[in-house]
């Protein structure tokens, strides 16, 4: 009975998510009813920045370039994989990075290191995702220019720090931003409620930041793609930008460090020992995860949708829904982040993980302010 109560829950919420992405796509009667209270809300934020302290006199406590990777179109739209594309860019040109992040849904209280190890559950799955992929120090904290300075004091020889998020709050003090869109542009162009974004589109830059928009495309190979290339769907109004091409690895691997060949058991479809091929996805777009799985040839028997960031419990009791007793288990994929929580009670499950080229033209354009700032005598104060 809770089973089935909580399928239901997460029918609903599936269902109202889905509702509220078709108002906000165009400006009918549900998006204009509520304008003047998106102005309303948007008129109140600005009053209350007015009243904080000014943020450019933090700006100076950091002395080292601040990138900050963000989106305003609410929700997911793939900024951290674009986050460890680019530290690892950075890292291959010999610089020392640290990254910022605010652990979304975590009970982590003022700012704190991660530890190489450290569990999703506590710092949350995307901070946790990113140091295993880069190795990284990072510190999740609320209040990111405060999580930035621990970073800086407890690893000294930091060169560049890149923000996971954090658009609005540290609009005064970055250096580079890179503003990701997916497939849903701006959507409508409004601001919340009426509309999905945080901000109004385009952007009032602070004079010493220079900024990109990055669209999150994926690449699905072969006819059998379920998937739309990104540049025909991105919205007419949106600033034309670079290009995110986002794919699957060939290779998934489960908490053991065991390796599947992908392209191997696609050739072999179901004839193979480990029975059928569940997917589970508890991300922002979960239909996007197994789009990407068909379109390499995999033939899926259940695919199995959570909510964005879900907890080990709630995979696992998806999970259980499709095992049958006497029955050969499952093959389990599953996402990167997803795999960070749910290898603490299914250690079997495959992760599949993401991987992210960035286009060689704004590396380019990237590369070129970076190494202005980091030969300023000043640190990142340039202006």
């Amino acid at each position: 009975m809770t089973r089935s109560v909580a399928q239901a829950q997460r029918s609903i919420k599936a269902a109202l998510e889905a509702g509220l992405q078709n108002a906000w796509r165009v400006r009918g009667v549900w998006a204009c009813t509520l304008w003047p209270l998106a102005k309303l809300v948007w008129w109140a934020h600005l009053t209350l920045e007015r009243w904080r302290k000014p943020p450019q006199l933090e700006k100076s406590r950091l002395g080292v370039p601040l990138v900050v990777v963000g989106n305003v179109y609410v929700g997911g739209v793939g900024k951290t994989p674009i986050v460890v594309a680019l530290v690892e860019h950075l890292q291959s040109q010999g610089l020392q990075i640290g990254v910022i992040a605010r652990g979304y849904g975590t009970a982590v209280s003022g700012e704190q290191v991660l530890e190489p190890g450290g569990h999703a559950s506590r710092f949350g799955d995307e901070p946790a995702l990113i140091q295993e992929r880069t190795g990284v120090p990072l510190v999740v904290g609320v209040d990111r220019l405060r999580a930035a300075q621990l970073l800086l004091a407890r690893f000294p020889k930091t060169e560049v720090i890149v923000s996971d998020d954090g658009l609005q709050r540290l609009k005064h003090c970055a250096d580079a931003v890179l503003c990701v869109f997916d497939e849903r542009g701006v959507g409508n162009g409004w601001t919340l409620p009426a509309g999905p974004l945080r901000e109004p589109w385009p952007r009032k830059l602070a004079a010493h930041t220079r900024e990109w928009v990055i669209h999150s495309q994926v690449i699905a190979p072969g006819p059998r793609s379920p998937l739309t290339n990104v540049s025909e769907q991105v919205a007419p109004t949106l600033t034309p930008g670079f290009v995110a091409k986002r794919r699957l690895r060939d290779v998934a691997r489960n908490a053991k460090g065991e390796t599947l060949d992908l392209r191997e058991r696609s050739s072999r479809g179901l004839g193979h020992p480990g029975g059928s091929i569940v997917a589970l996805a508890g991300i922002a777009k979960p239909a996007q995860f197994f789009a990407m799985l068909c379109a390499m040839g995999l033939e899926l028997a259940a695919t199995l949708c959570a909510s964005d960031h879900a907890s080990a419990s709630e995979l696992m009791g998806l999970l259980k829904t499709v095992m049958r007793p006497g029955e050969p288990e499952p093959t389990v994929l599953c996402t990167q982040k997803d795999a960070q929580k749910l290898w603490t009670v299914f250690p079997k499950a495959w992760s599949v993980s993401l991987e992210v080229t960035l286009d060689p033209l704004f590396l380019e354009e990237f590369d070129l302010l970076l190494h202005e700032r980091l030969s300023s005598p000043h640190g990142h104060e340039t202006h």
